[in-house]
């Protein structure tokens, strides 16, 4: 009777042990199949996401030329008619003409300064900062706006593919402050946090209605630009008339350039 009541235990013993291995074995594989399954999940968006950045930076890529041609066409085209033109009124000395040869120096003077917006391959030579430095230059010239530019003290590096993206960004939010604001000062900064480099625009005017944030194809294209460099683009609508603020978050790797 003990013997068998001895081998009624370790028969029980025994199947709590082989049920809890088989426990462990069934946890172990779910286990394994969801690192599995996770780890797969993320080569997926990896790839989903590498491709959006590859049509993006393509679609970005095409755009750039497309306004580096369109500003090579107007620098050699439409600025040497204009040249020609004035040349022509020089012949002449009456006040209507001088007026003429004045408007028409102003229009050539323009033509260069859109083709130089157009095409940014003068920029290579430039730091980021040189960069929007020399476009702040031209929107304060036109005593339009009021600008506070707080540049970064410390130095880092940035391809010049990467340069291009940032300062479009940032001539498409000024011309939006410009058009749509109402505003009287704009205060650019640059700012270095962990990895990121961060550049803030804040307006003083109106801000605008939340509805234009999901049409307007400028705020699109922003963003657009951002992801194709892995970065963000965000905006903050005004309360109480306090303004509008513009983010730029672009990733840095501090070993190598962009």
């Amino acid at each position: 009777m003990s013997q068998t009541r001895e081998e009624i235990i370790g028969t029980i013993i025994f199947i709590c042990v082989a049920f809890t291995a088989l426990g462990v074995f069934v946890l172990v594989l779910l286990f394994s199949y969801q690192r599995k399954y996770i780890k797969h999940i993320r080569a997926e968006e990896g790839l989903k996401l590498e491709n959006e950045r590859s049509l993006l930076n393509a679609q970005i890529e095409i755009r750039e030329q497309t306004l580096k041609d369109t500003g090579a066409e107007l620098h050699d085209n439409v600025g040497q008619l204009l040249l020609l033109a004035k040349m022509q009124l020089t012949r002449q000395d009456d006040t209507q003409t001088v007026n003429s040869r004045e408007l028409i120096q102003n229009a050539i003077e323009e033509i260069r300064s859109l083709s130089h917006r157009l095409n940014l391959d003068w920029g290579k030579d430039f730091d980021l900062a040189e960069l929007i430095e020399i476009e702040l230059k031209k929107l304060r010239k036109s005593e339009l706006i009021d600008i506070d530019y707080i540049p970064l003290k410390e130095d880092f590096k940035i391809d010049h593919k990467y340069k291009i993206i940032i300062l479009r960004c940032l001539q498409e939010a000024l011309q939006n402050i410009l058009k749509h604001a109402s505003a009287s000062k704009v205060k650019l900064e640059l700012l270095l946090e962990k990895n990121n480099l961060l550049i803030n625009i804040h307006d003083n005017g109106v801000g605008f209605n939340p509805i234009f944030k999901t049409q307007s194809a400028g705020l699109a294209n922003m963003a657009a630009r951002m992801k194709s460099i892995g970065g963000k683009f965000e905006i903050n609508l005004a309360i109480n008339g306090l303004g509008t603020t513009c983010k730029f978050i672009v990733p840095l790797d501090k070993e190598k350039d962009i």
